[in-house]
């Protein structure tokens, strides 16, 4: 709904209409604790269109996020970015807003070719990390004609949920949504679960592909090195599941970490990106 037009608001046949003081007519009101968020809370500029002048509205930096920390089974894990309207460059990476992919995240959203394949990610490039209070994380990536390659390195044992969009249309749209749950056994041995969530029959969306699952081997290991645990995973390529692995092909991943949130040990995955939003990534040569 953050993508509607202004219009369409007045149209919605719930809720009511308010009116709020907006000096400059960017649609954010400027001091109203009625509403969810107000040009005093996000520390802006009343009386400029663009506070932070990076050449982006204040209310489409708004939308750069959903706004949320705790989503369905997701926490948004360590120092959760949101929009910030007063700085050019919110996640700090050097690229200013308007012409970053991803302003709230510090990555590069690339994953590179590695010409000696990836059996070993010897050229550690990283692709993401998590900095949590409950778990430190550095995520790897590498692709080559036969595989997509990912490798976690924790601080502390824990269970992971990677999700993988092969056609990044979209988590409920095709049969090219993977969900693979990596679960530590002890410091050496993991579990390796795959679910294919396929969408493509409307009268059975969505539901889990069993066939589809088994034709597909993902290979994960798990070994304690240098005081860390390493786990990695092979995903082969697939044509028919979006894994193409081909230069400029854009695939969408989520990734959590399973972890006791509360002293009952009550789980939810912490996760690197916005909860239940993906991150596109390219693969690049």
């Amino acid at each position: 709904m953050k993508n509607w037009q202004t219009a369409n608001w007045y149209d919605l046949k719930f809720g009511e209409i308010r009116f709020a003081v907006d000096a400059d007519g960017d649609g954010i009101p400027d001091d109203d604790p009625a509403l969810p968020m107000d040009e005093v809370r996000l520390k802006s500029d009343p009386n400029s269109v663009d506070s932070d002048s990076d050449g982006i509205s204040d209310i489409d930096e708004i939308r750069f996020s959903n706004w949320i920390i705790e989503g369905c089974g997701e926490t948004y894990g360590g120092s959760a970015l949101l929009p910030n309207l007063m700085n050019p460059d919110t996640d700090g990476d050097g690229l200013n807003d308007d012409i970053d992919p991803y302003p709230l995240y510090p990555f590069e959203p690339k994953i590179k070719y590695a010409t000696n394949g990836v059996y070993e990610i010897a050229s550690k490039i990283e692709l993401a990390r998590l900095q949590d209070q409950r778990i430190h994380a550095t995520v790897f990536a590498q692709w080559d004609s036969s595989y997509l390659a990912f490798q976690f390195k924790m601080d502390r044992l824990a269970p992971i949920k990677l999700m993988v969009d092969g056609n990044a249309d979209g988590w409920f749209i095709g049969r090219d949504n993977y969900l693979i749950y990596l679960r530590p056994k002890d410091a050496t041995l993991i579990e390796t679960e795959l679910v294919m969530v396929n969408c493509s029959d409307p009268k059975r969306w969505p539901f889990h592909d069993l066939e589809l699952a088994k034709k597909i081997k993902i290979d994960s290991s798990l070994e304690l090195k240098n005081g860390e645990y390493v786990v990695s995973v092979r995903i082969p390529k697939d044509d028919v599941t979006g894994i193409e692995l081909a230069h400029g092909e854009k695939i969408g991943i989520n990734i959590g970490f399973s972890l006791a949130m509360d002293t009952e040990g009550h789980q939810r995955h912490v996760t690197i990106f916005e909860p239940n939003r993906f991150f596109d990534v390219v693969l690049a040569k």
